[in-house]
Parts: C-alpha cells; structure tokens; sequence
C-alpha cells in the first residue's frame, strides 16, 4: 500500500472547502477513507489545523473536524531528534523542515503537499494532491 505524508495545506485546502483545491483534497481523502492509501500527518499538523480552521469555525466545530480527522490518519510525534533535524537542515521554514522529518522516519512513499517548492531539497517525492 501507497504510504503518504499530507502538508497542512492539504487538510486546511480539505476541511474549509478552500477553491479550487479542495476538489482534489476530497478524492484523496476519499481514497484514505477506502483505505486504498496509508495516509500519516505530524502532531503539528494537527495543531496548526486548529488554529487555521478556529479563523472559519467555532472551538466545538473545529475538534469535531480534527477528532474526525484523526481517525482516518496515522499522527507522527515531533521530537527532539525530529527538532534537532529541522533547525539543522536548509528548508525554507522550520515548520516544512519538521514535516519532512517526520516523513522521512516514517519512510512514507511521497508528500503532498501544494507547497511543492518549499520541498525542493526533499528526497522523498513531493506531488500536489491530483497526483496521487
């Protein structure tokens, strides 16, 4: 099975119906939902995700959405060993950096992610959503 790491911008693309990407982002959800695809995030995914989705929706709304969420998805620690690789690394941001890290211990198949260039010295495939 398809092992897959998905960027904040996925979900937020997702869950706030976000045009025109978020017809791409329900086929690949629905596809995770199928289990056709073993899909994973970080723990700072899903707490950027609150904040994002708290700008559209009320605290009740927004936990039922992610309680949702991580039912369909494997959630990935950031730890020290995965901080240490971030503030270490040439990505463009700690927050891509954290992500790819957590990816690559997690040996995933490919990112998506809409950001593709802030991935632009990743070793693991990085393809938009209507890629996978």
């Amino acid at each position: 099975m398809t092992k897959i790491f998905i960027d904040t911008d996925v979900f937020i693309d997702f869950l706030a119906g976000r045009k025109p990407w978020s017809d791409h982002a329900a086929r690949l959800f629905t596809r995770i939902e199928r289990m056709e695809i073993d899909a994973y995030t970080s723990s700072l995914t899903i707490r950027n995700l609150y904040d994002a989705l708290r700008e559209h929706a009320a605290h009740d709304r927004v936990v039922r959405a992610l309680t949702d969420l991580t039912g369909m998805i494997g959630i990935l620690p950031v730890d020290l060993e995965i901080i240490e690789k971030a503030l270490q690394s040439d990505f463009p941001g700690l927050d891509t950096a954290i992500q790819y890290y957590c990816a690559e211990a997690e040996k995933v198949n490919a990112i998506i992610s809409r950001n593709i260039r802030d991935y632009r010295i990743s070793e693991i495939p990085v393809v938009g959503p209507e890629g996978i």
